[in-house]
């Protein structure tokens, strides 16, 4: 069962990333810093309680690593960014959003 879970949640990312793409060039792309905040304050910021695939689809964008821990009860995961920001997920939903300072 954690194979399959795995196997889902990197086919969602992975179908996510490349609607973007697509989404992206079907608009000309953006250009510029302005055209990114302007993209970057559209999709807004992660909040607690969204789910994996919504929190990519906000201003963090897909992450360079993910972590997960399977317990008994439970299903943690971590969405890295390489900027040191990290998304907290525990049973699919974000419960802790960690910036560095």
């Amino acid at each position: 069962m954690m194979n399959c879970v795995l196997i889902t949640l990197a086919i969602i990312a992975s179908s996510m990333s490349h609607q973007a793409r697509a989404q992206d060039a079907m608009q000309g792309g953006s250009s510029g810093p302005d055209a990114a905040a302007a993209d970057c304050e559209k999709k807004g910021q992660p909040k607690i309680g969204m789910t994996a695939p919504q929190a990519m689809d906000t201003c963090w964008g897909k992450p360079v690593r993910t972590e997960t821990r399977v317990t008994h009860d439970s299903l943690e995961e971590r969405l890295i960014y390489a900027n040191g920001r990290v998304l907290k997920f525990r049973n699919g939903t974000l419960t802790s959003i960690l910036e560095k300072q």
